[in-house]
């Protein structure tokens, strides 16, 4: 029971790290995308990723808890539950944050 709760926590903290790197990705495009701009500084980004991991693991946890506690209690280990919970999470913290655009 320990080793499944250590491989939830590190699932979640894995998507939400992945999750943050996207964000950051996407909010620093239309710099990387004008070309004579030169060098992104590497500390900006790590912060950035940093402050969005917070954001972001913080706004999906609850969602998240409630994903991850339906699928052990009724023993679902498939890939297209935790893919289609993972959309699920996202589309409510996204909505929860504003909408959609």
């Amino acid at each position: 029971m320990l080793a499944r709760a250590f491989v939830i926590v590190a699932g979640f903290v894995a998507a939400s790290l992945a999750a943050s790197f996207i964000i950051v990705l996407a909010a620093i495009y239309p710099e990387w995308s004008d070309l004579h701009l030169g060098y992104i500084d590497r500390d900006w980004f790590g912060i950035a990723a940093v402050v969005g991991f917070v954001f972001v693991s913080g706004f999906a946890l609850l969602p998240a808890l409630v994903a991850i506690g339906l699928a052990e209690a009724f023993g679902i280990r498939a890939l297209t539950y935790y893919a289609a919970a993972g959309a699920a999470v996202g589309a409510l913290v996204i909505a929860g944050l504003g909408g959609f655009d």
